[in-house]
């Protein structure tokens, strides 16, 4: 076993490949939209609603509708429950996390229009969540089946023609760091190599994992304890410059400059350990190795869109919203520490990697329909169609994205998406609401459809004061790998997630 006692501190940033692909810039083009408690509470079904600040991102023209000025604040609380099934042991996570789902103002101006008539021009400002990244899960147990050392050393072995990678080209040297020096090596191999857990049999391109014992016909794995434990964090939050009017207050118009805000954090940490390290012919004890990510992204986007109030009691809406043109930062980095049952040990720390790129989120299309039963009910329902084939990375090497936007091309879809929303007054001050979303996969072939759910309830005060609560839930079940590379032959888990969202809208009309 190659054993050079290695302890690497790099402070120094680099510009390395992009840490980007095609399935994050398919997360961060997914959208879950937050808003008030009304709105949230209603499913966001507001196409043809308006009259709530919540709905802006959706409708432009939901600000038209307003006869009078309005400020909200709605302060949310996001409880996040997690489950692993991974190789037959099931482990539970939860985490809490406090966040600002809506705030805005909307001014309401009274006007004659050129034939002299009354009417109304708005100006609004908001802010609301339209995405949220936050997550927590874990996994433990212990097997003699699979190792992410042996999954990587595995994966170098198959590789072939130019893609080989040679033991040399990983080598930290005084004159050579393949950090810098060879930018088609992924790092955790890099750090592998360098801390001790892969070795070569013979020829510099026949790896072996220091997880695995020889044999005259083949390898194996020793027993091991895993654990894993990743944590994601963020948002994306829309900045709304919005203004609306209508004609003959039958036909409401409105207009959005939106700018974006997107914050991405990811950590991961996962480690194995010997049972016994006298199973090992390597004497390997144990690894740990942890990948930490911050993206941050600005972008901006143009809304338009239209309600036609044909009668008292029907209304119909639609809108349309161009991409969101994002200018992104990705800032990434990985590190190794291994321990040997003879004292041996590495500390290896990998430079801090950063990658500038472009994102194009994809079209979106927005119709609806609302039944207004005077002052007693509403009920509504929206279509959302959404291109995610029209996704597109770039940056300023013209060939870096061309696999990820073919994926995007092949991989992904347009998705055909529904709101649907009521809201019941038993008392003229006093609103029971309920709501549902369905967003189609947006994936040819894998993932699935999601499914949220919403209530609340809202009361009127005096002086115009009012205040609204919801609380939304959702729960999505997906499948996940531990392996550090593509590896088929890898043992497979699921994750269920279930979300619980509370929202306190406090209002004040004047």
């Amino acid at each position: 076993m190659k054993k050079i006692l290695i302890s690497l501190a790099a402070v120094v940033t680099v510009t390395a490949l992009q840490a980007q692909t095609a399935y994050d810039a398919l997360l961060y083009s997914k959208q879950n939209y937050q808003g008030t408690a009304r709105s949230v509470a209603m499913g966001n079904a507001f196409t043809a609603l308006g009259g709530d600040l919540g709905a802006l991102g959706i409708n432009p023209a939901a600000s038209a509708l307003y006869k009078h000025s309005e400020l909200v604040f709605t302060p949310a609380f996001n409880i996040i429950s997690s489950n692993t099934d991974y190789l037959n042991k099931e482990v539970n996570n939860s985490t809490g996390k406090i966040f600002v789902s809506n705030f805005g103002m909307v001014s309401s101006i009274p006007i004659k229009n050129s034939y002299g008539k009354s009417t109304r021009l708005n100006f609004s400002v908001a802010v609301n969540r339209v995405a949220d990244y936050n997550n927590r899960y874990s996994v433990s147990g212990t097997t003699d089946s699979y190792s992410w050392l042996s999954s990587m050393a595995g994966y170098l072995y198959k590789l072939q023609g130019s893609s080989r990678i040679h033991a040399a080209d990983m080598d930290i040297t005084n004159n050579y760091n393949p950090f810098y020096d060879n930018p088609r090596i992924p790092w955790k191999f890099i750090l592998a190599w360098n801390s001790s857990l892969l070795d070569t049999i013979s020829n510099g391109y026949d790896y072996v994992a220091a997880t695995e014992n020889i044999t005259p016909t083949s390898f194996y794995v020793g027993d091991l304890m895993y654990d894993f434990y990743r944590e994601t964090t963020g948002g994306n939050d829309e900045i709304i410059f919005n203004l609306g009017g209508n004609f003959d207050n039958r036909f409401f118009y409105g207009f959005n400059l939106g700018i974006n805000t997107l914050k991405y954090t990811d950590f991961q940490e996962y480690s194995e350990a010997a049972v016994n390290p006298n199973d090992f012919d390597t004497q390997f004890s144990s690894f740990t190795h942890t990948y930490n990510q911050n993206t941050d992204g600005i972008g901006v986007n143009l809304k338009a869109g239209f309600i036609f109030v044909p009668s008292k009691s029907f209304r119909i809406g639609g809108s349309i919203a161009t991409p969101t043109w994002y200018s992104m930062t990705d800032e990434w980095s990985e590190s190794i520490r291994s321990y040997f049952d003879d004292g041996y040990y590495v500390s290896l720390d990998s430079p801090l990697g950063t990658y500038d790129y472009n994102m194009r989120t994809p079209w979106k299309v927005n119709m609806g329909a609302a039944y207004i039963l005077g002052e007693s009910a509403v009920f509504s329902l929206d279509y959302e169609g959404t291109d995610y084939t029209s996704i597109k990375l770039s940056s300023s090497d013209r060939t870096a994205f061309d696999y990820d936007n073919g994926v995007i091309a092949d991989e992904f879809k347009f998705t055909h998406n529904l709101r649907a929303g009521m809201e019941i007054k038993p008392t003229p001050n006093f609103a029971i609401r309920a709501g549902y979303n369905y967003y189609q996969n947006p994936e040819k072939n894998y993932g699935k459809d999601r499914h949220i759910g919403s209530v609340g309830f809202g009361v009127k005060g005096n002086g115009g004061f009012f205040a609204d609560f919801a609380l939304q839930g959702s729960f999505n079940d997906e499948s996940f790998s531990l392996s550090p590379v593509y590896d088929t032959s890898a043992p497979t888990g699921t994750l269920k997630t279930t979300r619980v969202k509370a929202f306190v809208t406090l209002g004040l009309k004047f």
